[in-house]
């Protein structure tokens, strides 16, 4: 049963790498948040919470007002004044706890699931302990009956059978049908009858026990040993098949649950962009959304609002999804052997703003770039630091730098 072990704890090893990989971070551990400012904010760097494209990241969407107005330089951008700070740092620290919250949840539901398939492998390595005991008794039991001889010719006709099931059993048992369950079954780990070459199987054919000579009384007890083997791995298998079935509805259940979670989370996090925009004069409000659209990059060309106002044709909404589903695909992740993940974030980001510019160029007219830029402003120097898209990183979207202050935790 070693194999089995093995088997199992490297699939245990292989889903929490998934679930590593797909949070785009190449330490196992969520990035720490790192205090800045005195704005109270969300952290920056973006907790890849979901997993995955469609995951919550640190403030929202890429872009969103959250989590661009939780940047110190941005606040210095829009000059808040000393009300303006202490209303946004309000509710950023209320959005924190909201996030906080959903993460640990996140979290704890990750650990849960390893927990999960390790008590799982635990109990199927039983089983099969289980069955082969069960297996191995029955072997005994059935050699019992036999006599030197029996057992001798026994032991030719199972190497037979093993080196040809299928023409040893068309000999041996023509018009006798299969009395356990045909196949090694799902799992190699435990075959039906012992397998090819089991003794259990062997001598469940009308022609082996003729040639072995056997009398009624052994017929009948060996008979009687064969139908309790049947009997449990009827239940053993029948179980092994509905095990996967139960890990898929817990699996779905879980999902399901973390999803309805996620999206109270994103609406929790929305209102407060719209409750902070509220605060802001109509000039602080213009310039924040100038910055969130340089910040939002491609992705700011598949909002509703955007393509109306470029006026975006049908075939050149379709050329934008269809580049960056390429820059997904060709994407290579960056994980530095050194450690240093601050440059290799940066070189993503950069490889990101490449990227960006070069789709946004192929697709638009040079009258509809030009309208584009106008709608951006006056250039933000850090916009560029606001998460990493789709098109070079699994995670969601993470703030320029400024974080909770030690006064909030």
């Amino acid at each position: 049963m070693k194999k089995t072990n093995q088997k199992i704890v490297l699939a245990i090893v292989i889903a929490v790498a998934a679930c590593l990989f797909a949070n785009g971070q190449p330490q196992p551990q969520s990035p720490p948040r790192t205090p800045g400012a005195n704005t109270g904010s969300v952290a920056g760097g973006g907790h890849g919470g979901g997993g995955g494209g469609g995951g919550y990241g640190t403030g929202g969407e890429r872009g969103s007002v959250i989590q661009v107005i939780s940047d110190a330089a941005v606040q210095t951008e829009l000059n808040l004044s000393a009300e303006q700070q202490e209303q946004v740092s309000s509710i950023l620290r209320r959005v924190k706890a909201i996030e906080d919250e959903f993460f640990e949840g996140v979290d704890r539901a990750r650990h849960e699931r390893i927990n999960r398939l390790s008590a799982r492998s635990d109990l199927q390595v039983k089983k099969y302990d289980d069955a082969h005991q069960e297996l191995a008794r029955a072997i005994e039991k059935i050699l019992a009956q036999l006599t030197p001889a029996q057992r001798a010719q026994l032991q030719v006709f199972c190497q037979q059978a093993k080196a040809d099931e299928s023409g040893f059993r068309a000999k041996m048992a023509p018009r006798q049908g299969f009395g356990f369950i045909s196949g090694d079954s799902s799992n190699k780990e435990y075959a039906s009858g012992g397998g090819p070459g089991g003794v259990v199987r062997v001598i469940s054919y009308e022609g082996v026990q003729n040639q072995l000579g056997l009398g009624n009384k052994q017929r009948q007890q060996i008979a009687e040993i064969l139908k309790q083997v049947r009997q449990f791995e009827t239940a053993f298998f029948a179980e092994a098949r509905t095990r996967p079935q139960e890990r898929q509805r817990e699996d779905i259940e879980q999902y399901q649950q973390q999803q309805r979670k996620e999206e109270s989370t994103r609406q929790a996090v929305i209102r407060a962009g719209e409750e902070i925009m509220g605060h802001l004069t109509p000039t602080q409000q213009i310039r924040l959304k100038e910055i969130r659209l340089q910040a939002q990059g491609v992705d700011a060309l598949f909002k509703p609002e955007i393509i109306r106002a470029l006026n975006l044709t049908n075939t050149q909404q379709i050329k934008l999804a269809n580049l960056r589903q390429e820059a997904e695909r060709q994407f290579i992740p960056i994980f530095p052997r050194g450690g240093d993940f601050k440059s290799a974030r940066e070189q993503r980001m950069a490889n990101q703003r490449d990227t960006e510019n070069g789709i946004i160029t192929a697709v638009l007219t040079p009258a509809q770039h030009s309208k584009l830029e106008a709608m951006k402003g006056k250039e933000f120097a850090e916009a560029g630091r606001f998460g990493l898209n789709r098109a070079t990183g699994r995670g969601g979207g993470g703030g320029g730098g400024t974080s909770s202050s030690g006064k909030d935790r």
